[in-house]
């Protein structure tokens, strides 16, 4: 009996689903994938796109697979496990969920989920492929056959295992599910990042990095949106409530009197859970990391709401990227700052440098940060 998940086996979500896959365990992490197999199979056209030539060069050779699966009509997850579509070593847990009726439901979900937390035990990344993604905390303790649960997910998280989670998008903005669900999957942690996919319809996949890995999948996130995949798949941050806490704790020094602010690359850091970018990605901040700076000051100051700042008689209504400044001294903001049509901000040069005056700048130090978190 197919499956929900074997119609779409081939076609061109599957083809971008595996390449991200494949850039994120890369030869050293082992992965392991949970199909959350859905006995019910449904009646639609979903999975017909298997025609994609015009992305063949984005991953020659998994696009040489996916299509060969295609061509013999063996649209099976069995062929992605038989056919080398994902590293080596990769360990798959297959047994269909259970199906929701009855009162032994909730207790028959308990077992599968057990099998699959020992099957995949030793993988480093774990994979979840639900058919519709993730069910919300508030939607009632046990998920459905096309669902996961955070709680389903928190037992691998806990034992240090990185989690990729697809979602179909539900009918909401998109920014709104993602905002919301990242905050769901916090975990423990600082927070993960979405990969949204707009080829046909928009798929996201959710990367819940371990504390151990974190580093080695933010490296690997970045490189993926730099290859030919980058025009193809949207990153999207989470804030969570540590931005939040991070620009109102820097708005109170501004009215205080206090002029401190944070550096562009201790910013990054700071959301993901570290207190110093280089530890965090292994590398130094480049120009490049400049844009998603932008954009996540901007989720901190859509979450919060702009904030009033005053000196004196001056005021200003401050968001997040008022506070990010220059490492250097005299930790200017760039001049470029007031003239982002991307990024337009409701105050002048001369007003921010009233509140924030020259040689009284400061960026704020390790320890005080780490009480932030």
């Amino acid at each position: 009996m197919p499956f929900v998940q074997d119609r779409y086996v081939g076609d061109i979500g599957d083809f971008g689903k595996y390449a991200l896959l494949n850039a994120l365990a890369g030869d050293d992490l082992r992965l392991g994938v949970h199909w959350c197999l859905n006995r019910a199979e449904e009646k639609n056209s979903d999975g017909r796109f298997v025609e994609y030539r015009h992305l063949r060069g984005c991953s020659p050779e998994l696009f040489d697979r996916l299509q060969a699966i295609v061509r013999e009509d063996a649209r099976a997850v069995s062929s992605v496990e038989q056919r080398s579509v994902l590293p080596g070593g990769s360990i798959y847990f297959g047994e269909p969920a259970p199906v929701r009726r009855g009162k032994n439901y909730a207790a028959e979900r308990a077992a599968w989920n057990q099998a699959a937390l020992e099957r995949l035990s030793s993988a480093e990344i774990v994979f979840f492929d639900p058919d519709n993604g993730i069910c919300g905390n508030d939607d009632g303790r046990v998920a459905g056959p096309k669902h996961v649960h955070p709680g389903e997910l928190k037992s691998y998280a806990e034992r240090g295992q990185s989690l990729v989670v697809y979602q179909h998008q539900r009918r909401v903005k998109l920014e709104v599910m993602v905002a919301e669900t990242l905050r769901e999957l916090e975990m423990g942690c600082a927070g993960g990042w979405a990969l949204v996919f707009r080829r046909v319809s928009v798929r996201v996949y959710y990367v819940v990095p371990s504390r151990e890995h974190r580093a080695t999948l933010w490296t690997r996130v970045k490189e993926f949106g730099m290859g030919p995949w980058g025009k193809h798949f949207r990153l999207m941050t989470s804030t969570g409530n540590s931005g939040v806490r991070l620009f109102q704790y820097l708005v109170d020094l501004a009215n205080r009197g206090e002029a401190v602010g944070i550096s562009y690359d201790t910013f990054l850091a700071y959301l993901d859970g570290a207190l110093d970018f280089r530890s965090m990605t292994g590398r130094n901040y480049l120009p490049s990391d400049t844009g998603l700076v932008l954009d996540r000051a901007a989720e901190v100051t859509a979450l919060a709401g702009r904030r009033t700042v005053r000196r004196g008689e001056r005021s200003i209504e401050a968001g997040m990227d008022t506070f990010i400044w220059h490492k250097p001294k005299p930790h200017h903001r760039p001049v470029e700052a007031w003239a982002n049509e991307n990024h337009i901000v409701p105050y002048s040069r001369e007003d921010w440098l009233g509140i924030f005056p020259d040689g009284e700048r400061r960026l704020i130090g390790a320890e005080e940060l780490a009480g932030l978190f």
